[in-house]
């Protein structure tokens, strides 16, 4: 698209648009947005929304190293022993919060990935590769394994299949994957449940549900939240 075409569609798509970053229902969406928005003086939504889901993509994926090398900005010392329990704790808004306050300033025709790795060196971290890159490993390695045989056989399997969704969305800079790209980069969708009960694929039929039975999965989710009301009853 020529960037003359690019910008008036992009001004289109604001206007239309717009009016939903307000949605009470989609703050927990739109207030990171604004937070990376106001740090980096960005002032196309659609653009704070692909930065903003790129750095959630990274949060998402520290580990407890990362948090140990998190560089808070000064401006964070009112908050007390708070900032020491977030990055204990490891909270991925925290870190958010401290990256965007250690991002530069954004600059018209940046590439997202430049501002992210910019930020993140900034909070002390690694580049968006390296972290990603970890945790494809960590999803692959699968080292973490569940008591019960059946379950752990469909974590082991779900585990394969993210680790490769994840190994995309490293090598193409994105935290989006459309249509497009599932067949692009070969990638394989879970099997879902229709209005009336049946199981289908989006695409083909590559998904293993001997693997991952979505009845026997649904029927375990379904056993674990009646014992959570159980004993959340019992201890009122």
């Amino acid at each position: 698209m020529k960037e003359d075409d690019r910008f008036v569609e992009t001004q289109m798509l604001t206007q239309r648009f717009g009016k939903n970053l307000y949605t009470p229902e989609l703050t927990v969406y739109s207030s990171p947005v604004h937070l990376l928005a106001h740090h980096t003086r960005m002032k196309n939504a659609a653009e704070a929304y692909h930065f903003s889901a790129l750095l959630a993509l990274v949060c998402l994926n520290l580990v407890g190293s990362h948090f140990r090398r998190l560089k808070v900005p000064r401006s964070f010392d009112a908050w007390g022993n708070r900032v020491a329990s977030l990055k204990r704790n490891e909270s991925r808004p925290f870190a958010f919060m401290v990256i965007c306050e250690n991002g530069p300033r954004w600059e018209p025709g940046m590439p997202p990935w430049v501002w992210i790795d910019a930020a993140l060196a900034a909070s002390g971290l690694p580049s968006y590769q390296d972290i990603l890159s970890h945790a494809v490993d960590v999803l692959a390695a699968d080292e973490q394994h569940c008591n019960r045989p059946e379950m752990a056989v469909a974590q082991r399997y779900m585990r394969m299949l993210g680790a490769k969704w994840l190994a995309y969305r490293r090598d193409q800079k994105d935290s989006a994957i459309n249509i497009k790209h599932l067949s692009e980069g070969d990638l394989t969708v879970p099997a879902m449940y229709d209005a009336e009960g049946n199981v289908f694929s989006v695409l083909g039929k590559g998904f293993n549900t001997s693997l991952f039975n979505l009845e026997i999965m649904f029927d375990a989710e379904a056993e674990l939240r009646s014992r959570v009301r159980s004993f959340r009853n019992a201890c009122r």
